[in-house]
Parts: C-alpha cells; structure tokens; sequence
C-alpha cells in the first residue's frame, strides 16, 4: 500500500482483495451506484468501492479514481437501488477507472430512455 501523509490510499489491484478480506469494515454490495445528495459534488453520481463505519468511499472514474476515492458520509449519498443485470455484472469486475466510467454512462443512457424527463433536468 502507498503512505500519504499519514493516510493509507488503496491501489486498484489491492481492492478487490480488501473488499474479500473485509479491511475495510462491512462490504457494500458490489452493484451499488450512489448519488451525492450534499456538497459540491451534489448530482453526481458514483460507483461505491467501499464503507468503513459511517463513510463510503466512492470513485467516478475520472475526478475520483481508484486509487483516490473520495471519501463521504453515508447518510450524504442516495444509493442506485435498480441497475439492469448487465450494469450488476459489470460492476462485480471493476478493475480500472475506464470501467467506471463505462457503467455510470450506460446508467445514464439507460436512465434517459426509460424516462425523458430526465434528459431536460441535465
């Protein structure tokens, strides 16, 4: 693991081994999307890598890696409760920030088919 400044960052090939060991206190499901609903990053959304106690750690791929996710209390972020099965596959194999980025796009995609409304609220 990488030393910055006294905290510990998680490389993207040490995650998945984290997430099986839980390191990193009770493991999220790994098809979970979440939605920021407090700060500066409100609307955005982002894949949940993983929870310790009452903080997430989110990544969306481009801003937020994986290897620097952002790190934001639970109770701040709305969880994606319905993604189509290729998107819940898709995201049990999350290996690099392009897969990320992959997913929210298709999620997005999806979104503005099913409902048009969504594509005048972007």
């Amino acid at each position: 693991m990488k030393e910055q400044k006294g905290k510990t960052a998680v490389l993207p090939d040490e995650l998945a081994a984290l997430l099986e060991a839980g390191k990193h206190g009770a493991a999220i499901a790994c098809t979970m999307l979440a939605e920021s609903k407090a700060g500066h990053d409100k609307g955005t959304l982002y894949v949940v890598l993983y929870q310790e106690g009452e903080w997430l750690y989110l990544a969306d791929g481009c801003r937020r890696t994986l290897d620097r996710p952002k790190k934001k209390k639970r109770m701040h972020v709305q969880p994606v409760t319905h993604l189509a099965p290729q998107l819940q596959d898709a995201m049990c194999r999350i290996s690099q920030d392009a897969h990320i980025r992959r997913i929210i796009k298709q999620y997005r995609e999806s979104i503005s088919q099913t409902n048009p409304a969504e594509i005048a609220e972007d």
